[in-house]
């Protein structure tokens, strides 16, 4: 049979299913869109549901956990700046207090500042209770010496004796005139206690403070003689001008006779002074400087110290006259000396001095002369 040849229409079919996509080529596209399509960005889908089922991480509920909580469970732990800005601000938002080892240091300081205070009051106390003994001393060993000289207080000088205790001192006073004690031994251990008991009240009143020593200055009369005075001031330090208004209100109250006593050491000017403005050989009128230190302690009552005793001018007349002897002929006692000092003597003047004897008792040892200081030698 012969075959037919192929019409044109069935050649242009068959061109035409020549040039579509076999199934393997198909199969080759869709992996290759499926490769394509994994290896790219997620979709929107996806995004969406990774946020939906993601979780916070541990940072994140540690500072919203931290930020919620109380002052009192804040941990300073913080491993990251940010976590330590957040507890700082959520510390200083709830007011947060200081820890306790801040507090038990800050105690400390202050508990070791009010013991230095204390410390320091009491130092200062102590301070003012000394000075108040040492000034009583010094009134007691002053009354004492012008009681000597033969003087007493133109007013009784309260200062000394404590309020409470006179009705105590009038008891005794009634007592003693009622019994008539004539004892020496025993009224000396009154006197003895009635000093210290005296003493304790002057402490108690004038010795919580700095005591004020121009309470006391005084005035003294001698006795028999009412118009001889003896003006006494108490100062801290003793300048020139000081002295000036001494010597001006001695002035006006007559006394002819003015004791000084000072706390610090006298300067030279001011003991040149005295002796430019007063004649040492006038005894009528002067002005005797006296330290605190020199009457803490009364030395003419010392075992060991004679008792000195100061002739009057009769006296003295008598004595030379009775032993025949010139006023140069005797022995003689510097001005400076301390009993010499203490009794007021000037130069020229005589001083017996009485020892006691253990066969006659008491007797006298000798006369002595009283004579300038000589100068320092150059």
């Amino acid at each position: 049979m012969a075959s037919s040849s192929p019409s044109p229409s069935d050649i242009e079919m068959a061109e035409t299913l020549d040039s579509m996509p076999s199934a393997s080529t198909d199969t080759k596209m869709a992996e290759t869109e499926t490769v394509v399509s994994s290896s790219s960005m997620p979709s929107s889908d996806t995004k969406m549901s990774e946020t939906l089922h993601s979780t916070p991480s541990s940072s994140s509920d540690t500072k919203m956990s931290e930020t919620l909580a109380p002052a009192s469970s804040f941990s300073m732990d913080s491993s990251t700046p940010s976590a330590a800005s957040d507890v700082k601000m959520a510390a200083e938002t709830l007011e947060f207090k200081p820890s306790a080892s801040s507090d038990v240091k800050m105690d400390a300081e202050a508990e070791k500042a009010k013991a230095i205070a204390d410390m320091k009051a009491q130092s200062l106390r102590e301070y003012y209770k000394e000075e108040a003994r040492k000034l009583w001393r010094v009134q007691s060993t002053l009354l004492e010496m012008l009681s000597d000289r033969g003087y007493k207080p133109e007013k009784e000088i309260k200062i000394l004796k404590d309020p409470d205790d006179q009705a105590v001192e009038e008891e005794e006073e009634e007592k003693k005139k009622k019994k008539k004690m004539d004892m020496e031994e025993e009224e000396e251990q009154k006197k003895k206690k009635k000093k210290k008991t005296d003493m304790e009240a002057f402490v108690n009143k004038y010795g919580k403070k700095e005591f004020n020593r121009k309470v006391l200055n005084s005035i003294f009369v001698k006795e028999n003689e009412p118009d001889c005075k003896i003006c006494v001031f108490f100062y801290k330090g003793i300048t020139s001008k000081k002295l000036r208004s001494c010597i001006k209100y001695s002035y006006s109250v007559q006394a002819a006779i003015g004791i000084v006593v000072v706390d610090k050491a006298i300067p030279e000017y001011v003991k040149s002074f005295i002796e430019a403005r007063f004649n040492p050989d006038i005894p009528s009128f002067r002005f005797e400087l006296f330290q605190e230190a020199e009457l803490v302690v009364n030395v003419s009552k010392h075992v060991n110290v004679p008792k000195h005793v100061l002739l009057s001018s009769d006296e003295k007349s008598k004595l030379l006259e009775r032993y025949k002897v010139k006023e140069t002929q005797l022995p003689k006692i510097l001005v400076s000396d301390v009993q010499a000092r203490y009794l007021g003597a000037c130069p020229g003047q005589v001083i017996r001095i009485i020892r006691p004897s253990p066969t006659a008792g008491k007797f006298v040892a000798a006369y002595r002369v009283v004579i300038p200081t000589p100068p320092p030698p150059e």
